[in-house]
C-alpha cells in the first residue's frame, strides 16, 4: 500500500471522526456503499477525484487536507476539532436548517419549493421534520431554487438573516377578542 493511500484513508477517517459522522453518514452524503467508504478508510481503495473534492466540500478542508491530513505522529481527531468548528451536528442536519431558513426567508412554501426541486411537499415536510434526510444530489436544485451556490449552501453565514416568526393562524389579536365578547 503506497503511503499516499495510506495518507488519504488516515486523512478521510480523522476527517469524519472529528465531524461526528458515522460511515453510514457519510456514505449517503457520497452516495456510495458503506463498504466502500470503509475500504477507503483503511487503504484497501483509493477514492475517485470526484469524492475526494466531495469530501473535501464535506469536511469544508482542501483536498490537500485530505492527502496531508496531519502532523507527523498527531493522529488524534480531537486535533482537527479545532479545524473543523464551524461544522455543528451533522452536515445533513446543518443543510437542512439552511434550506428551511432560505424557504421561510424568501416566502416560499414546502409546495413551492418541492416543484422548484422536483419533489413533493410531503418529501420536503419529511425532510425539514428530519423524518427523512435529503439525498445529496438535491443540492444542485436547491441551489438553483435560491439562487445560491452549492458551497454557501454547505456552509452557512451564521450571521444570516433569521425568518420572523408568524403568528399562529388560530390566535387572536387582542383586539379581535375585545369585540367578540
Amino acid at each position: 500500500m503506497s503511503s499516499l493511500m495510506i495518507s488519504m484513508a488516515r486523512g478521510i477517517k480523522l476527517h469524519r471522526v472529528s465531524n461526528r459522522m458515522s460511515q453510514d453518514e457519510l456514505s449517503r452524503l457520497l452516495g456510495v456503499p458503506e463498504n466502500t467508504l470503509s475500504r477507503w478508510e483503511t487503504g484497501v481503495l483509493f477514492p475517485k477525484i470526484r469524492f475526494v473534492s466531495k469530501l473535501a466540500q464535506i469536511f469544508g478542508v482542501s483536498e490537500l487536507d485530505l492527502l496531508c491530513p496531519e502532523k507527523e505522529g498527531e493522529e488524534d481527531p480531537e486535533a482537527l476539532k479545532v479545524k473543523n468548528v464551524r461544522f455543528w451536528g451533522t452536515l445533513e442536519e446543518k443543510v437542512v436548517k439552511e434550506i428551511k431558513r432560505l424557504r421561510l426567508i424568501r416566502g416560499m412554501s414546502q409546495q413551492d419549493l418541492g416543484k422548484k426541486v422536483g419533489v413533493t411537499l410531503l418529501t420536503i415536510s419529511r425532510w425539514e421534520r428530519g423524518i427523512e434526510k435529503p439525498d445529496v444530489g438535491f443540492l444542485p436544485k436547491f441551489a438553483e431554487a435560491f439562487g445560491i451556490t452549492e458551497e454557501e449552501l454547505l456552509n452557512p453565514d451564521p450571521n444570516a438573516e433569521q425568518p420572523k416568526r408568524k403568528r399562529s393562524w388560530n390566535r387572536r389579536t387582542k383586539n379581535e377578542e375585545e369585540t367578540m365578547t
